[in-house]
C-alpha cells in the first residue's frame, strides 16, 4: 500500500452465514402503469439525496419489487464486504446474452477500461499497469503537480473572486495530461480537452434518448468519442517506436508485457489511456476541501500553521509530506464526509443471500461510501466536519473507502493523494481563500460529486483573518455548518 493511500488495510473477520428470511425485504412501492420508471426518474436526477432517503425510510437494505428485487441498496459494512471482497460473485458488468448495440463503437472503447472489467482479464490489466502507478514512480510527478499549480495561482489577483472549481478542475486536468499522455502542446490538450467535456456534458441526455438523430446528445457523444479515440490511437502509434525510453503512463502500459509477453493492444491501451485521465474525483475532493476548510476557520488557521512551520512558504519534499498529519487528516475527513464517488454497483452472477435475504441473479446491487460514512454507529456526529477524529479513529476498509475496496479498489490512488496534498500545501500557503456570503451552493452528481454550479470564492492575503460564511443550498444535507 502507497504511503499517499489514506485507506486503513486492516482485516474484517469473515461473517457468519446468515439466517434466510422467509419476509420480503422492504422499499418503495412502484406506481400502477409506469412501474419502477419513477423511482428511476428520482434515482437519477440526486442519486445522493435518493440513497439518504432510501436508508431513512428503510435502512441499511432494501429493494425495488420484493418480489423479484433487481435492484439492490445495501448500505451495512457487513454488506460492503459481501460485495466487495468476492468479485466472482459480484462482478462490475451484467450477466447478459444480448450484445450492446454501441458495442463496437467508440464509445464502448472508451467505456471498456479497468474499473469495467471482471475476472481473469481484470487482474491481467491491473497486473500489466501496476509499475506506472508504483509509489515511486508517482513520486516522479511531485515537481510537475508543484509547478503546475503555481502557474494556476500566479494567474490569480488579491480580492477578485474565482471559480475555484473550473481552476481547480483544469489543473487536475492538466496534470493528467502531462502525466498519462506527457502532452505539451497547448493545441493538442486544447483539442483533447473539448473532446471530452463534449462527449461528458452531452452523456446523460445520449442515455436517455440513444437515438442518433440530426443535432441530438447522442450524436454529439458519439462524434467526440470517435474524436477522443482517433486522437488516442495517433498518440500511441506515435510513442510506440520510443516508449521504452519515456516515463509518462501511456508509453510505460505500451511497453508492459507479462510472462508470456503478451502486452495490451491498441484498443486496451486507448481505454487504459482514456480511464487514466479521468480525474473528476480529485477535482471534487480539493473543492470541496476548500469549502470545508473556508466554513471553518480554526482547522483553516491550524491547517496553515502547520504548512507554514513544515513548508515555510516552499513546495513539500516527498518526507515532508509525511510529517503534515493535519493536512492528512483534513483530506480524510473531507473525503468522509463528501465523498466525490459516492456509490458503487455489482451484479451478482449467481443467487446469493444478503443478510437475511435470498437475491435473484443478476440483480444490480448499489453500495454506498455516501451512506456508509455518515452510519451514526460508527462516525459519532457523522455530518460534522472533524478531522480531529482521525487522530485515533482506524476503520475498517469496509467502514470507510472513498477510493474503493477490494480487487477494483482505484489504481491511482496513490497518485490521486500526492497530488491534492501538493496542490493544498502550495495554494493554502499562497493565499487565503473563502466563500461569498450566502453564496447557493448545490451539489449534484456528474461523474463525481460537485457544485452545480461551480464554486466562487474570494482570494485574500494569507494573513486576512476570514469567518465562516452563511451560504443557502442542498449542500446543507451533506454538511452541518453550524
Amino acid at each position: 500500500m502507497s504511503k499517499y493511500d489514506s485507506v486503513s488495510a486492516e482485516r474484517v473477520p469473515a461473517m457468519a452465514r446468515p439466517v434466510i428470511s422467509v419476509e420480503l425485504p422492504p422499499g418503495p412501492q412502484g406506481v400502477p402503469v409506469l412501474g419502477w420508471n419513477v423511482e428511476a426518474l428520482r434515482w437519477s436526477k440526486d442519486p445522493v439525496s435518493y440513497l439518504a432517503r432510501l436508508y431513512q425510510e428503510y435502512g441499511t437494505l432494501s429493494v425495488w419489487n420484493p418480489q423479484r428485487p433487481f435492484r439492490v441498496f445495501a448500505f451495512a459494512p457487513e454488506h460492503n464486504q459481501k460485495i466487495l471482497a468476492n468479485p466472482e460473485l459480484f462482478q462490475v458488468k451484467p450477466d447478459r446474452k444480448g450484445k450492446d448495440q454501441a458495442q463496437s463503437s467508440a464509445m464502448m472503447t472508451l467505456r471498456t477500461g479497468l474499473l469495467r472489467l471482471d475476472g481473469e482479464e481484470h487482474k491481467q490489466h491491473r497486473k500489466l499497469m501496476a509499475p506506472a502507478f508504483h509509489h515511486k514512480q508517482v513520486e516522479a510527478y511531485a515537481e510537475m503537480m508543484a509547478a503546475m499549480t503555481h502557474k494556476m495561482i500566479d494567474a490569480w489577483s488579491l480580492h477578485e473572486v474565482r471559480d475555484i472549481e473550473d481552476d481547480l478542475r483544469r489543473l487536475v486536468h492538466r496534470v493528467a495530461m502531462k502525466a498519462v499522455l506527457s502532452l505539451d502542446d497547448e493545441s493538442e490538450i486544447q483539442t483533447l480537452n473539448e473532446l471530452i467535456e463534449t462527449m461528458l456534458s452531452s452523456a446523460p441526455r445520449a442515455f436517455m434518448l440513444p437515438f442518433d438523430l440530426p443535432g441530438s446528445s447522442y450524436r454529439k457523444m458519439m462524434k467526440s468519442a470517435n474524436g477522443i479515440v482517433a486522437f488516442l490511437q495517433a498518440l500511441v502509434e506515435r510513442k510506440r517506436p520510443n516508449a521504452d525510453a519515456c516515463r509518462d503512463i501511456l508509453a510505460m502500459m505500451i511497453s508492459a508485457r507479462n510472462e508470456e509477453g503478451t502486452g495490451f493492444d491498441s484498443a486496451e491501451l486507448i481505454a487504459e489511456a482514456y480511464n487514466a485521465l479521468c480525474h473528476e474525483s480529485s477535482a471534487s475532493t480539493l473543492v470541496w476541501t476548500l469549502f470545508l476548510l473556508a466554513q471553518h476557520p480554526q482547522v483553516y488557521e491550524d491547517l496553515v500553521e502547520e504548512l507554514s512551520s513544515e513548508l515555510r512558504g516552499g513546495n513539500p519534499g516527498i518526507e515532508q509530506l509525511s510529517r503534515l498529519p493535519l493536512l492528512d487528516r483534513v483530506l480524510k475527513e473531507s473525503m468522509r464526509l463528501i465523498p466525490t464517488a459516492p456509490f458503487g454497483t455489482r451484479f451478482n452472477v449467481e443467487p446469493c443471500q444478503m443478510g437475511a435475504y435470498e437475491l435473484p441473479k443478476n440483480a444490480a446491487v448499489t453500495f454506498s461510501q455516501f451512506i456508509t460514512h455518515r452510519l451514526p454507529e460508527i462516525y459519532e456526529r457523522p455530518k460534522c466536519f472533524l478531522p480531529e477524529r482521525w487522530e485515533t479513529y482506524k476503520p475498517t476498509p469496509y467502514e470507510y473507502f472513498p477510493f474503493g475496496a477490494g480487487r477494483h479498489n482505484c489504481i491511482g490512488a496513490a497518485f490521486a493523494m500526492l497530488e491534492m496534498k501538493m496542490v493544498l500545501a502550495i495554494l493554502l500557503q499562497r493565499y487565503r481563500v473563502a466563500v461569498p456570503p450566502n453564496l447557493r451552493i448545490d451539489h449534484i452528481f456528474q461523474l463525481s460529486l460537485r457544485p452545480r454550479k461551480g464554486l466562487l470564492m474570494s482570494v485574500a492575503a494569507t494573513d486576512s483573518r476570514c469567518a465562516r460564511s452563511p451560504v443557502t443550498g442542498n449542500v446543507h444535507a451533506l454538511v452541518e455548518l453550524g
